[in-house]
């Protein structure tokens, strides 16, 4: 990636930083008062969250022909996570800029690209819904659902 990309990535994290000290600072300061096993749990869950998000693209990619490294695709998804989770675009901006990057530095087509990021779509809602479909069937089991009034 290009140095200005570098630069305005670090220019938004520290505007963000100078926007919501006070955040920050609380935030940290409930850090120490917890389980710092926990935390470090939490810290490498994430992490793997990263390497799996990396590895359907890779998987993704190598069925359409094109090889790109695990590692550079590990930064890429720490890098579309943070913008998804920092502009409210439905996911647009993250996916935009994998997008850029599989064309302008690792030669990717774009519809090699999008195909990719569409089947990715699809799986991470199949998924979700796997997820609440057996949510759905154990609170049914244990007899725990109730109506919703309003």
């Amino acid at each position: 990636m290009d140095k200005r990309f570098y630069l305005l990535f670090i220019l938004l994290v520290t505007l963000l930083v100078i926007l919501k000290f006070d955040e920050i600072k609380n935030t940290f300061s409930l850090v120490k008062e917890q389980n710092i096993n926990l935390l470090f749990l939490a810290l490498i869950t994430q992490i793997l969250t990263y390497f799996a998000v990396a590895f359907v693209y890779k998987n993704l990619l190598n069925i359409m022909g094109q090889h790109v490294n695990l590692f550079k695709l590990f930064k890429l998804s720490i890098i579309m996570t943070f913008l998804n989770n920092i502009i409210p675009s439905f996911g647009i901006s993250g996916s935009s800029m994998l997008f850029h990057s599989l064309k302008n530095h690792h030669k990717v087509s774009e519809g090699k690209i999008l195909i990719v990021i569409g089947a990715s779509s699809i799986a991470t809602a199949f998924a979700f819904l796997l997820v609440l479909l057996f949510g759905f069937f154990n609170l049914a089991i244990k007899k725990n659902l109730e109506p919703v009034s309003f």
